[in-house]
């Protein structure tokens, strides 16, 4: 088996069980731009001391739900990159509303990149920091 059908089979897999635990359907970006901008005012009215000082998230299924996600930032890269900012816009909803885990960062640093594709650079420098 081939390395791409690998990954195919694994992003298959990750989405499969993200469905099943109850998460959101991976949808286009363009049809998610309410939820950017839910996140955006969020950020803004989200002082920089609060996100860095946020609560480690305490309940093993979103940690859980974080690390499939992560895995699944990691495939769709190669796979299917058009998914990167639906995923990332996930991980980082998961992350603000239930506390940072080991791979938070790599929420925050996908969905900065995703801002940075959209134009909105202001925003994605200050995840950046």
């Amino acid at each position: 088996m081939r390395h791409t059908e690998l990954q195919k089979e694994s992003m298959e897999a990750t989405l499969s069980i993200l469905d099943h635990i109850g998460e959101p359907a991976l949808r286009s970006l363009g049809e998610l731009s309410d939820e950017m901008r839910a996140i955006d005012e969020i950020f803004k009215n989200t002082a920089d001391e609060s996100i860095y000082n946020m609560r480690p998230c305490t309940e093993k299924r979103h940690v859980v739900c974080q690390k499939l996600y992560a895995n699944l930032l990691y495939v769709v890269n190669f796979v299917e990159p058009a998914l990167i900012g639906v995923a990332s816009l996930h991980m980082v909803k998961n992350v603000m509303s239930f506390g940072l885990t080991p791979v938070s960062p790599l929420a925050f640093a996908w969905y900065g990149a995703t801002l940075v594709a959209v134009g909105q650079f202001d925003s994605a420098c200050r995840l950046g920091r």
